[in-house]
């Protein structure tokens, strides 16, 4: 099995097509640009940075790729994709892998001309390579093989992210296969950033909460790249799961929303989407919205696997493969388990923190309720930009009483690399009170503060509870809580 307790995230690609391209661009951009956050939903996710993302073997059949450095396959015919950066060179040669309905008779020699070379063991290669993760770019309709993959990423110990329609990360049984193993299974059909699906779900959701009554909702997509000339001839699986993303925002009396896809070779990978939702508000007066949604299809996927990929290991790393499913619905339209997109990123923010867990959270000692209050007055909560610590604020002295005391417990997870840590200090004369301290991790070292300038103890890349429980004028009682629960780790 992988060891992932590496720096890298090591990823196999299925497909060195427009979305492989535009992910190795995409990482190669901020890779060299470290302090560029602009396009990405979660700059950091669990310590982990794009950057830290890896590749370590790739499998295609058309042979204009398969032999080639993965570098250079994915800038070879016919992609198209708008150019992000040159991609980093990776010792990485892409291998022919099998074929069985990933290519369509309609496109075979024309869009996609075959490798004469025989396929590989995918599941030998894996091993091999030293692969965590396997992300799966296959083309739409490609059910067989995207099973056959599914199944060498299992026998390889490897996590699976499937980015196309087939339904695997819906079926319990897979997933609890790969989860016995520590692994995860995320899917299916990944969401753009910004997309059509995704626009058109939070507009839907707005007419509902706002009270108003759909009446028609349709949504008609062009695009011209070998995904949209696929479609083109399968689009069965894709108008699936995205009226299934639709669905599950409107209500029985609502109009059922529709969504086709017409392919206009043009286009290449420019994608238009015209959006119509109608409907009736107070007094049954007519209400109508029309968009035009406008976007380069491929890059506009990157930016949600990227934080697939982190939290793929962030969770599987914890012992906990099976809350990958809980980032499922804010970055795939066809998730075990669909749900609004503020709740969905909400659930995403849960995956990436953790469970309520008594071994695993920290004490920090008695909070009245107004330090608790103000303590997520100084927080975003649940945001997942930077190095995480959750914060146990205990208002009752007794297990039981904290049991039936639900506002006893708040979840914090630090901005910016900055956490929290509330000590109990000595006063004298059996007196004591609560203090509460920022640290913030900066050039290489933790800083404290006490929200009146620097104090006088500063830390090392790597500290511990005990180091922290040192600090202030007497006895700390909690510390941050990290990836690995016992260190705070340079990022």
């Amino acid at each position: 099995m992988p060891d992932i307790q590496t720096r890298k995230i090591k990823v196999a690609i299925i497909g060195a097509g427009n979305c492989a391209k535009s992910l190795l661009e995409g990482i190669a951009h901020y890779t060299a640009n470290p302090d560029d956050t602009t396009g990405l939903m979660h700059p950091v996710l669990g310590g982990y940075r794009p950057s830290d993302i890896t590749f370590v073997a790739a499998f295609d059949v058309d042979s204009r790729k398969v032999g080639r450095p993965l570098h250079e396959a994915v800038q070879a015919e016919p992609n198209h994709t708008e150019k992000i950066a040159d991609p980093l060179p990776y010792d990485v040669i892409v291998q022919k892998g099998p074929v069985h309905d990933s290519i369509n008779r309609q496109m075979r020699d024309f869009a996609i001309i075959e490798s004469n070379l025989p396929p590989v063991n995918v599941a030998e290669i894996l091993k091999k390579s030293g692969a965590e993760i396997v992300v799966n770019y296959l083309p739409t309709g490609s059910d067989e093989a995207v099973y056959a993959y599914a199944e060498a990423a299992l026998e390889a110990g490897c996590s699976f992210i499937n980015c196309m329609p087939t339904p695997i990360a819906t079926n319990l049984e897979w997933r609890e296969r790969f989860e016995a193993r520590g692994r995860a299974l995320m899917g299916n059909d990944v969401k753009s950033q910004l997309g059509a699906t995704v626009f058109n779900k939070d507009l839907l959701e707005l007419f509902r909460r706002r009270g108003v009554k759909i009446t028609e909702s349709t949504q008609v997509n062009r695009g011209g790249n070998a995904d949209h000339e696929n479609l083109h001839f399968r689009p069965e699986a894709k108008k699936r799961t995205k009226k299934a993303a639709l669905f599950s925002v409107v209500g029985s009396e609502d109009a059922v929303p529709s969504a086709t896809m017409i392919y206009t070779p043009a286009n290449f990978d420019h994608k238009q989407a015209e959006i119509v939702v109608k409907g009736k508000i107070f007094g049954h007066a007519p209400v109508s919205v029309s968009a035009v949604l406008e976007d380069p299809d491929s890059p506009n996927s990157g930016g949600v696997i990227v934080d697939a990929i982190r939290i793929v290991r962030i969770v599987c790393e914890q012992g906990r493969a099976h809350d990958a499913a809980k980032a499922c619905a804010f970055l795939m339209k066809d998730p075990p388990h669909q749900l609004p997109e503020s709740e969905a990123l909400a659930t995403l923010h849960e995956a990436v923190a953790g469970p309520v867990n008594d071994n695993i959270w920290n004490r920090i000692g008695t909070l009245g309720m107004w330090r608790a209050a103000a303590i997520a007055a100084s927080l975003v909560a649940v945001a997942v930009t930077g190095t995480f610590h959750i914060v146990k604020s205990e208002l009752a002295n007794s297990r039981d009483q904290m049991a039936r005391q639900n506002a006893g417990i708040t979840r914090f997870v630090a901005d910016n690399h900055v956490g929290f840590v509330a000590c109990r200090e000595d006063l004298g004369e059996g007196s004591s009170a609560t203090r509460v301290y920022e640290a913030k991790y900066l050039d290489g070292k933790l800083h404290f503060s006490d929200g009146n300038g620097p104090l006088a103890i500063a830390g090392r890349p790597e500290i511990t509870e005990e180091a922290i429980r040192g600090m202030g004028t007497g006895q700390c009682r909690g510390y941050l809580r990290v990836p690995d629960f016992k260190t705070l780790r340079a990022i």
